[in-house]
This record gives C-alpha cells, sequence and structure tokens, in this order.
C-alpha cells in the first residue's frame, strides 16, 4: 500500500508539473503555493506570460530577491547594472522578474 501511494503522489506530481509548463508556455496565469525548508508557505505567485529580455537598472539601487518573496532580500545591485530577464512574476499583486542566475528583481 505504501508504494502505491507513493507512485501514485510521484504521478500526480507529474502531471501538475505538465500542467503548469503547458499553461506558462501557452500565456496563462496560474497560482503557484511557494515552498521553503520550512514546508509549504501561505503565499502565492501568479506566474504570467513570460516576458524575456535585457533589462539596465537605472535607479541608484535596486534590492534583488533569492526567490520570488518580498522578504527574500539578499543583495543591492548599482546603477547600471544589466541582467537578462528569463520570467516575470506577481507576488502580492506587485511584478517581479526571474533573472537568468536565478535571482529577482523589481521594476
Amino acid at each position: 500500500m505504501k508504494g502505491e501511494n507513493m507512485i501514485s503522489r510521484k504521478l500526480k506530481i507529474l502531471v501538475a508539473k505538465i500542467t503548469l509548463l503547458s499553461m506558462i508556455a501557452a500565456g496563462t496565469s496560474a497560482i503557484l503555493p511557494l515552498h521553503s525548508d520550512l514546508g509549504w508557505a501561505s503565499q502565492a505567485v501568479t506566474v504570467m506570460a513570460a516576458e524575456t529580455g535585457k533589462v539596465t537598472v537605472t535607479c541608484s539601487s535596486l534590492w534583488t530577491y533569492s526567490r520570488a518573496a518580498w522578504a527574500a532580500k539578499i543583495a543591492v545591485v548599482s546603477k547600471g547594472a544589466s541582467f537578462n530577464v528569463v520570467d516575470k512574476v506577481t507576488v502580492d499583486g506587485r511584478a517581479m522578474y526571474k533573472l537568468d542566475n536565478g535571482r529577482y528583481i523589481t521594476a
């Protein structure tokens, strides 16, 4: 029984991932729970249609984040720094941009 439950759980996760990737590719919105070392967070992230490209910091300084969460500040970057954006997410109604280095910024 335990083995069957594990297979069922893995299958559900696989189906969920495939569905999510299909939705993102189609530009459809989805609400995702965030996972951390402490378990599943109650905060949700809306994944929007991907917006990619290069951005350059024009303000004097800008926070970067380790994950799509406002409390995840990790470093400040200076004016003139450039990044490659690979995705756009909405956290608590505001936009964050995922960078190709895995960090997030605001705009």
